[in-house]
């Protein structure tokens, strides 16, 4: 957690003033939305409103979801499986899981495959705590399988680079296999099953708490859906 003296703080707001920034947008996204999703988004947020000053904050999804239910936070963007009780709930972007696998792999040449012949071997996975993780361990209890998670790590990058080194297949974001994997030497395999299939959504407590540019960038992510 980063603390701010006062002087700090000061020099904040006279160099907002000098910028012309008039209101602060936090907000707390997965970093599923940051990587795919958030700098287009962004990009043209803040060009329709140029007074606004933007904090992006990354959080696991079920930290986002109880920092906002504990009013640490106001505005998230989550994986839409994780548990987001007294929460208001907004779609925010879909998104579709798929296989990486390293070069020379026996899925390397398939089109895509099944989560059952994925159990067959190791798996590099995101950290426990994750809904991905959690959802690949409730598909393969459904098939009476264990995951053979080899190895664990905090973010998709390092996770990418683990397959490339042939630690392991792994399970990702299609458009992140599209943008992190793409220049390592590793190949993106259809995964043929419903679940695959996610959402990303907004959270926060209700509608009347949020500040007037938070209710601006919630409107605007629903007006641009993709």
């Amino acid at each position: 957690m980063l603390f701010r003296s006062g002087v700090d703080s000061l020099a904040d707001t006279l160099e907002d003033i000098k910028s012309g920034v008039t209101e602060h947008l936090k907000i707390l996204a997965c970093d599923a939305a940051i990587i795919q999703f958030l700098p287009g988004i962004l990009k043209k947020f803040v060009a329709s409103a140029p007074h606004v000053r933007v904090e992006l904050e990354e959080m696991r999804s079920t930290d986002i979801a109880l920092a906002v239910t504990e009013r640490r936070g106001s505005l998230g963007i989550i994986w839409g499986d994780v548990d987001t009780r007294g929460l208001v709930i907004e779609p925010f972007r879909h998104d579709e899981l798929a296989l990486i696998v390293p070069a020379g792999h026996p899925f390397a040449r398939r089109r895509s495959v099944r989560f059952a012949e994925t159990l067959n071997f190791d798996f590099v996975c995101l950290e426990a705590e994750s809904p991905i993780y959690a959802a690949l361990r409730r598909e393969a209890a459904k098939l009476n399988r264990q995951l053979r998670a080899r190895i664990q790590v905090r973010g998709f990058d390092a996770l990418c680079r683990m397959v490339e080194a042939g630690l392991g297949v792994g399970i990702v974001p299609r458009n992140v296999a599209l943008s992190i994997a793409r220049p390592m030497a590793v190949v993106m395999v259809g995964l043929r099953e419903p679940w695959a299939a996610r959402e990303l959504c907004i959270v926060y407590r209700d509608a009347g708490e949020l500040t007037r540019v938070e209710r601006q960038f919630v409107r605007f992510c629903g007006e641009r859906q993709s």
